[in-house]
């Protein structure tokens, strides 16, 4: 594994490669900023957090950046990245890769580098709801489920990445990603605790591949 508990992992699958690949988002982390629970951060609960733009501030040390650089270089037909924390979210006063906008934005650029066009998606959770995020100048979506101990019991955040509000599941939840070799398709589907399907999405590859130059 990598520094923390970070760690890859490969499956075979229908002959092809996944590479699931999962980030410690803890070990090395910045203190997060704090100042007022304001309107914008939806008065929902929000820990009141503050984007920092210091070049200083960090989720993941220098180590670990290396670490996932390696990783993420590696020959995949299909590479998921984990994160605990939502990557693909503006700042809402919570828990999110976005209080570290330079971190964010690293992060972006270098699934991009290092994937060179393979398909890519993002898992994540924490917030205590489901909801698929998306990017469209990088291609990039974000599967959030959470959780199946916790819920949300008031208005989600707002999220300008949001590509569905039915994707948005306050009930206890968890995703599953079902991969079609033949149709080059990644189905998305969030469940309720039974596993009944809560929402489903159809992905291409060709969806989920980061444009590379």
């Amino acid at each position: 594994g990598g520094p923390g508990v970070s760690s890859s992992h490969e499956f075979l699958s229908g002959g092809h490669l996944v590479r699931v690949v999962l980030l410690d988002t803890r070990y090395a982390r910045s203190i997060v900023q704090k100042g007022p629970i304001t309107t914008q951060d939806n008065g929902n609960g929000a820990e009141g957090y503050i984007p920092t733009y210091s070049e200083d501030a960090r989720i993941l040390s220098q180590s670990q950046w290396l670490w996932l650089q390696d990783e993420l270089g590696k020959p995949a037909d299909l590479t998921i990245l984990g994160s605990s924390t939502q990557v693909l979210r503006e700042h809402n006063g919570d828990e999110s890769w976005a209080n570290f906008p330079l971190e964010q934005n690293k992060l972006v650029s270098l699934l991009k580098q290092q994937t060179r066009g393979r398909p890519v998606l993002i898992i994540s959770g924490d917030i205590h709801f489901s909801e698929l995020s998306y990017w469209p100048e990088f291609h990039l979506y974000d599967v959030t489920s959470s959780g199946l101990t916790e819920t949300w019991k008031q208005d989600p955040f707002p999220n300008s990445f949001l590509v569905d509000e039915l994707s948005v599941v306050t009930d206890p939840n968890f995703g599953v990603l079902g991969v079609d070799w033949v149709r080059h398709t990644v189905e998305v589907t969030l469940r309720d605790e039974m596993g009944d399907v809560k929402y489903r999405k159809v992905l291409s590859f060709n969806d989920i591949s980061m444009p590379y130059d």
